[in-house]
């Protein structure tokens, strides 16, 4: 369904203060400075780590469990961005098919064990994780701020893809000049615009449906 300008008022209010008041403006920027152009190595993996911790992706697996899965998978890593990622770069979700940019993902995907064995069907680590290095193409999926669409990340972002574009031009183009009056800065190069709306919008959706 199309996106409304109640549910990114509503996605805006509910935003966790704790995050930044900037809608990660600087962290996008950090992570620009810090992306490592498809040259995955173990000292990049040091500075990586972090980021997905704080962000709790990693949580119900071992740091040094994903930390043996993604050192060992480095060569496929790089293999995969070349093939999936960098030919894209340039773009944002709404300009890629999920048929590009899955070799990517789904790879990724294998680098938290499960339980179980096998890894983990939850898109929030996959998603958060391919989100730090090409923000605008990944979505994030995170189930307590904006609710998910299933458990599988393909679906996820093949909906967010689908709420944008069943969006008017006009409000998308005033979403964009709200979300960036709200940033309160100018937005990094390569801010995740569409990402971030609908996310905000997603948010503000199920907080709507909370209090009904």
């Amino acid at each position: 369904m199309a996106l409304s300008r109640q549910e990114f008022d509503d996605g805006v209010r509910v935003w966790p203060a704790g995050w930044g008041q900037d809608f990660h403006n600087r962290f996008y920027a950090q992570l620009t400075n810090e992306n490592p152009g498809g040259e995955f190595t173990p000292e990049w993996w040091e500075t990586f780590l972090p980021n997905l911790t704080r962000w709790k992706a990693t949580r119900g697996a071992s740091s040094e469990a994903i930390t043996r899965a993604v050192h060992a998978g480095l060569p496929e890593l790089r293999d995969a961005w070349v093939e999936a990622c960098a030919p894209h770069l340039h773009k944002d979700i709404s300009q890629v098919t999920w048929a590009e940019v899955a070799p990517f993902a789904n790879l990724v995907a294998r680098f938290k064990p499960s339980r179980a064995g096998g890894h983990v069907r939850s898109p929030v680590f996959r998603s958060k994780f391919c989100h730090f290095l090409a923000p605008a193409i990944f979505p994030v999926a995170d189930g307590a701020l904006m609710g998910l669409f299933g458990q599988v990340y393909e679906k996820h972002f093949t909906n967010v893809q689908r709420e944008w574009s069943e969006t008017s031009e006009d409000l998308r183009s005033e979403l964009r000049s709200q979300l960036t009056h709200h940033i309160g800065a100018e937005p990094t190069p390569g801010y995740p615009f569409v990402n971030k709306i609908v996310e905000l919008s997603l948010a503000g959706r199920r907080a709507q449906r909370l209090t009904r």
